[in-house]
């Protein structure tokens, strides 16, 4: 969430690679997280 508030509101910033990857990472981490918690509640298919 830091590069997208720094993204959003510091005119100088700039995209990484590295910092790309990580929110990436984390994105994909909070989709997992987000499947499991629906599939565990019965809102889709395990």
């Amino acid at each position: 969430m830091k590069y997208r508030h720094d993204a959003d509101y510091t005119a100088e910033f700039a995209f990484t690679a590295t910092g790309a990857g990580e929110e990436v990472q984390a994105a994909e981490r909070f989709i997992a997280a987000a499947r499991a918690c629906l599939a565990a509640g019965g809102w889709t298919a395990p």
